[in-house]
């Protein structure tokens, strides 16, 4: 309880107390920017930073290691042009590399676009913030 004031009038002495609300500084921050509103949870805020920290992280380690992504590139589309020609054989085992990430086995072919699609149309909000983080760690580095 938290007193509020105290009334003296004629030798009688009053206190008026009001109950103190306890106010976190997530209901804090949501009051001040007028989230309110939007109906953002604590949990959705915390995941959209995440995402646009990771798009800052990603932005900025491609704009400094790009001579190195570059080459790797490169490097890999070379690999798949001798593997056309038959010049060489590249194989991999996609079951063993699902049980090495302990993956459970799909039963019918799946397009990967489209599960991306998807799950992007989903969570629009983290793809975008995502998007922003990038694009700021490409201008800052």
């Amino acid at each position: 309880m938290m007193k509020v004031f105290e009334l003296k009038k004629g030798g009688i002495m009053a206190e008026v107390t009001v109950p103190q609300t306890a106010t976190t500084w997530w209901a804090k921050i949501k009051t001040t920017l007028g989230l309110d509103k939007l109906h953002i949870s604590k949990e959705m805020l915390i995941y959209v930073v995440t995402y646009l920290n990771a798009g800052f992280v990603v932005g900025f380690l491609m704009k400094r290691l790009r001579t190195y992504l570059l080459a790797l590139l490169f490097a890999v589309i070379f690999l798949l042009i001798l593997n056309q020609m038959d010049l060489i054989s590249l194989t991999v085992h996609v079951d063993k590399v699902r049980e090495f990430f302990g993956l459970q086995p799909m039963g019918a072919q799946v397009n990967l676009m489209q599960v991306m699609w998807d799950w992007a149309k989903e969570h629009i909000v983290y793809v975008l913030s995502f998007m922003i983080g990038f694009l700021v760690g490409l201008k800052i580095s």
